[in-house]
């Protein structure tokens, strides 16, 4: 084998073992919802189309969606999730998966990210 092949090889290794690590963390977040998580009745506060810029300039519409929940320890906390533009807008209330004890770990229920898994 050449060098040229050599270093080939390794980029494409190198590739998997990103996509491998990246896969892998967002796999274990939505397991965390599975194990951890609780889902309570919350209320919307504001539901509004936006527009998220990415990397390379392109924009994306996103629906985003502030709503506020009673957490497990009686607290009344104010979040926020960011959905697909295609998500049905909410109102009124809804339920919400949070996992206890880690602050922005909320989200609508239903809102997961399968692809990793």
């Amino acid at each position: 084998m050449d060098h040229d092949q050599e270093i080939k090889r390794a980029k494409r290794l190198l590739a998997a073992l990103a996509f491998f690590l990246f896969s892998g963390f967002w796999a274990f977040n939505e397991l965390r919802y599975v194990a951890w998580g609780r889902t309570v009745e919350g209320r919307v506060l504001q539901a509004n189309q936006v527009m998220m810029t990415g990397r390379r300039g392109s924009q994306k519409p996103m629906l985003s969606v502030e709503y506020s929940f009673a957490s497990e320890s009686g607290g009344s906390l104010n979040e926020r999730d960011l959905l697909p533009a295609d998500w049905p807008v909410p109102s009124g209330t809804v339920p919400i998966q949070y996992i206890p004890g880690s602050p922005d770990s909320s989200r609508l229920a239903g809102h997961r990210n399968m692809t990793s898994v």
